[in-house]
């Protein structure tokens, strides 16, 4: 289009708009003159070619939404291969053994942090279900004899090794009469415990009269032999 045909259509529109907007009677009748033979003349076509104009209409409905559909599912496909690519990339594979070394290693982890509150959660489901853990205790020795030997006989060399040469038999001795005699008074077991573990990752004490204490059976099934008076803060943790 030529500058001068450009110059010409842009006076015009100018000189309409300001028409329109001085004379807006004239140009309201003059839409509705307009108007009214254009409806007439469409309302005649549809009645004419109304079932052509459905099916069509029904057509073109059709193809939109298979196209819809079509662009929906690549978008889809588009966002699935690159979350799979980012995942991949974030997070290498790992191995059947490598995942399992992993959450062995993160609940380990949780349980040094957490490790008075497992103590805490193992004393309430043992005194839950005390009858149970001592039923399934009975039928583990019962099946592992051999085991049982070995850890006794095992605890048994440990002793007899960790008794120095100040150690008074008798007074040891004492210590295990009174455990029965605290026994058979109050119908509660008592054990005679030792207050630094024979044995421990960390530490083994000695089997003598003043590294014995009297312990009720359940204080002793928790004090086990993973506390003992100046332990290391770490192993308390």
């Amino acid at each position: 289009m030529s500058k001068k045909l450009e110059t010409e259509l842009a006076k015009s529109t100018i000189y309409n708009n300001r028409w329109k907007a001085n004379r807006p009677e004239s140009w309201a009748t003059l839409k509705e003159a307009r108007r009214k033979p254009d409806c007439e003349r469409m309302r005649a076509y549809y009645a004419e070619n109304k079932e052509r104009l459905r099916q069509a209409s029904a057509d073109r409905y059709a193809a939109s939404q298979v196209e819809n559909r079509r662009i929906a599912q690549e978008k889809r496909a588009a966002r699935t291969v690159e979350n799979l690519v980012r995942r991949l990339m974030v997070r290498p594979r790992l191995t059947p053994d490598e995942i399992k070394a992993r959450k062995a290693e993160q609940f380990r982890s949780w349980r040094e942090r957490n490790l008075e509150k497992c103590r805490e959660r193992r004393r309430e489901n043992y005194a839950k279900s005390r009858e149970q853990e001592l039923a399934k205790a009975t039928e583990w020795k019962a099946a592992n004899v051999g085991a049982c030997r070995a850890l006794a006989a095992k605890r048994i060399a440990a002793k007899k090794q960790a008794i120095p040469s100040w150690a008074n038999p008798e007074n040891i001795q004492a210590w295990y009469d009174l455990a029965a005699l605290v026994t058979e008074e109050t119908g509660i077991t008592h054990h005679v415990d030792h207050i630094v573990p024979l044995q421990s990752n960390l530490v083994c004490g000695l089997h003598w009269e003043g590294n014995l204490q009297l312990l009720t059976a359940n204080e002793n099934h928790r004090k086990k032999n993973v506390y003992w008076p100046d332990m290391p803060e770490r192993k308390r943790a």
